[in-house]
């Protein structure tokens, strides 16, 4: 017999946690962790989508394999978000490419998919053997608003 129960947004938020967590997930990643927020973790599939090619990965918060919100792929034609809930394939609208690796230096990529746009701010963070890493800001925008997060991470292979 099916258990029928009702629950308060509250409720089903820290539900919605503790599965995550259970699953070997961060709270971060859990449904509606982040109320309000449009910008999602891409998931693996969305990441093998296209295959890697020394291309740039950015995180919200915690940089590891659950936490990549930003993706080039194709040697940086294109970039991927999930957004809404669904996977979005970006092309850059900018010649600013992220791959300036100069100590100090600001940097601003600009893309796009149909009114959506998607704007990159970032810094350079330091070097490392085979990448450069940023930290700075990202910023979705269209027709239902916009939406800004800290992102850090690295380019390069």
């Amino acid at each position: 017999m099916p258990i029928a129960f009702e629950m308060s947004h509250s409720n089903t938020i820290v539900l919605a946690a503790a599965l995550a967590l259970a699953a070997g997930g961060s709270i971060r990643d859990a449904p509606g962790a982040a109320p309000g927020s449009r910008i999602e973790s891409l998931t693996p599939e969305d990441l093998q989508s296209l295959p890697y090619e020394c291309d740039c990965e950015l995180y919200r918060g915690e940089i590891n394999g659950r936490t990549t919100v930003f993706a080039t792929r194709r040697h940086g034609d294109v970039a991927l978000m999930r957004i809404d809930g669904a996977q979005v394939v970006l092309r850059r609208t900018g010649a600013s490419p992220l791959r300036d690796c100069a100590a100090g230096g600001r940097l601003i990529e600009r893309w796009a998919n149909g009114g959506l746009r998607v704007t990159l701010t970032v810094q350079h963070d330091g070097k490392g053997d085979e990448a450069c890493w940023y930290k700075g800001r990202l910023t979705i925008a269209d027709a239902h608003g916009s939406e800004t997060i800290a992102v850090a991470g690295a380019c390069g292979c």
